[in-house]
């Protein structure tokens, strides 16, 4: 199951870098083409790849942050568990004799 979930995410990340790379070489290439007027369906096309990139730049941002909170709350958890002395036979130099 595992090994699926890991598929199943570098799958997803393919496919989101995919549609960001080619919308944005779509928009540099056709950029400059010869427009026919309103019902131009390359003008058209370019509206919905910036479309694109502004939703995908949106979910981008959100997990960005999303990923930066979970990483900062483990750390500062770990920091805080480090804090926490631990009480051991030694610590408290206890004398083992018998």
């Amino acid at each position: 199951m595992e090994v699926k979930k890991r598929i199943l995410i570098i799958l997803l990340t393919m496919a989101f870098i995919f549609g960001m790379l080619f919308s944005v070489m779509y928009i540099a290439i056709e950029s400059h083409h010869d427009c026919i007027g309103e019902d131009c369906p390359i003008c058209q096309y370019i509206i919905v790849c910036e479309n694109t990139l502004k939703k995908l730049s949106t979910a981008l941002a959100v997990i960005s942050i999303s990923i930066t909170f979970v990483f900062s709350s483990k750390i500062s958890i770990i920091k805080n568990l480090k804090l926490v002395p631990i009480q051991t036979l030694v610590s408290l130099k206890v004398k083992l004799s018998n």
